[in-house]
């Protein structure tokens, strides 16, 4: 199964939709388990299981599972949980410990019903058992030049479109976050890509559907295009 959409897909009828929506009102978001680390381990490398990390990206990039999503609950979460992820995977949660009932209720109410449970102890619990984990590098702005000048090297710009009117990294491709998947065979994943959106938010989430499809080589922009704005304005270009 397919756990995340192509930029063309349409998984929601309207219809089906607002059913799913009034039905899964009536779940009880108390049900779903905590999930020890090595038993989550286990759980995660079945079929059709994606972990799905809900914390905010500067926690995500500093220490995540091998092939989690992350889509941080601060921002467009149950917009972005339904442009890019397939609303019958089964999920398994990461979350800041306290706001596991926050997140199974968000994904509730848009039809993402298949909860399998959550990370007991959160990422904490997980590296203090010594289990593996992974990292996406961080970039600042003022280390973008020379990033650039090295060989192979590749920008993306996941904003959308309209946004990149107001200025794009020369050289840079633009690939909003939603079509990413969908173009994801015309990426070379030996070559290195530095990444970046507005603010970070979605340039997170594109390092995490990277890195979960094979992708090592990633760079995230912290701060995104106004801390480039800011340090260098003379890389971009209208």
């Amino acid at each position: 199964m397919t756990y995340i959409i192509s930029g063309n897909d349409s998984h929601h009828s309207e219809p089906a939709f607002i059913w799913l929506c009034l039905h899964n009102k009536k779940n009880n978001v108390n049900t779903i388990q905590a999930i020890a680390p090595t038993t989550f381990l286990r759980k995660a490398r079945e079929k059709d299981m994606l972990i799905l990390d809900v914390r905010q990206n500067e926690h995500f990039i500093k220490g995540f599972i091998s092939g989690a999503i992350n889509i941080g609950m601060e921002n467009e979460f149950e917009m972005w949980v339904q442009l890019l992820l397939n609303p019958h995977i089964h999920l398994l949660l990461v979350t800041e410990p306290g706001k596991e009932p926050e997140a199974a209720e968000k994904l509730i109410k848009i039809g993402y019903n298949h909860i399998e449970g959550f990370l007991a102890g959160g990422m904490q619990q997980w590296m203090y058992q010594g289990l593996p984990y992974e990292i996406i590098d961080v970039a600042e702005s003022d280390d973008l030049k020379f990033l650039i000048e090295m060989n192979d090297t590749i920008l993306i710009d996941l904003r959308r479109r309209s946004e990149i009117a107001n200025g794009i990294i020369k050289n840079a491709r633009n690939i909003p976050l939603d079509e990413l998947s969908a173009r994801l065979p015309t990426l070379d994943r030996n070559k290195e890509y530095i990444l970046y959106c507005i603010n970070g938010y979605r340039s997170v989430i594109g390092a995490s559907i990277l890195r979960a499809s094979g992708f090592k080589h990633l760079f995230n922009i912290n701060g995104g295009i106004d801390a480039i704005r800011l340090s260098h304005p003379e890389l971009l270009k209208r």
